[in-house]
């Protein structure tokens, strides 16, 4: 099957080719325009004959690029349902730009982007922007770009301030099923943070589990680790626990690399 990017680059072409003669059978049209202002018969006589024939070759060009997009509609969806997804991940790998790209959670992650595909809107949603540009090529481009700028759906010190609160609301509470104390400090499971996030019915959809494990990525990976009162953030791994997959918050790193985060954990200052 064709794939998108040779349909994009075969109609790029064909374009620019009609582009050309369209400038040939303008030039030609502007050559009658001159000799019969001046009343010069013989020259309006041949700019005529060649305009006749630019203007058949502009419309075989116009063919071509009607015909080189090699996809009808439901060819178009389809596409996108099943096969898009691993061309950009083809593409990532061959554009020499230092991306990974990778298919978690029925999602691509190229990090610290996550992206979701819309078939039915010929279009891509990255990171909750929707992206009618989708030629794999340019994506790629377009991620290169947004990995270097691309921050978490919450500013970094909103969100550890909405963490420590959330944090501290769950100990004062004592709620059950809280992981042991360690050291001076008691590690809580993530779930119950998110569960929290999303207390609103419908909230999920708007700020979904893996949209928390990016922000938690990010966070963990560029900081701040303190709240403005100095309590210092940890993530602990669970070992010596049981956990259940759900309990789980997972995302992949530049590299590949599968991160999973359980419990948190702050630490306040002297």
């Amino acid at each position: 099957m064709t794939s998108f990017e040779q349909g994009f680059g075969d109609t790029e072409m064909a374009a620019q080719e009609a582009g050309k003669a369209n400038r040939e059978l303008d030039k030609h049209l502007r050559a009658i325009v001159r000799s019969a202002k001046v009343g010069n018969i013989a020259s309006m006589r041949r700019d005529r004959q060649n305009a006749i024939e630019a203007l058949d070759t502009l419309t075989s060009s116009v063919r071509r690029v009607v015909e080189s997009w090699p996809f009808d509609s439901a060819a178009e969806e389809n596409y996108l349902e099943d096969g898009f997804a691993g061309e950009l991940i083809r593409e990532s790998k061959g554009s020499g730009l230092d991306i990974f790209m990778s298919e978690h959670k029925e999602q691509l992650i190229s990090s610290p982007s996550i992206i979701e595909i819309l078939p039915r809107e010929r279009a891509i949603r990255i990171d909750r922007k929707k992206v009618s540009d989708i030629r794999p090529s340019s994506l790629t481009r377009y991620l290169k770009k947004n990995q270097e700028k691309s921050g978490g759906r919450f500013p970094p010190m909103r969100f550890i301030e909405s963490l420590y609160k959330a944090y501290s609301s769950i100990v004062k509470e004592g709620a059950a099923g809280l992981m042991p104390q360690t050291g001076s400090a008691r590690v809580i499971p993530l779930s119950k943070i998110y569960d929290m996030f999303t207390l609103l019915p419908n909230s999920n959809r708007g700020y979904t589990r893996i949209d928390f494990a990016r922000d938690l990525y990010i966070l963990d990976e560029k900081g701040p680790r303190c709240t403005r009162r100095g309590a210092e953030v940890d993530f602990p791994s669970s070992t010596g626990t049981r956990r259940r997959s759900s309990d789980l918050f997972s995302f992949v790193g530049p590299n590949g690399e599968l991160i999973e985060y359980y419990g948190i954990r702050f630490s306040e200052g002297d």
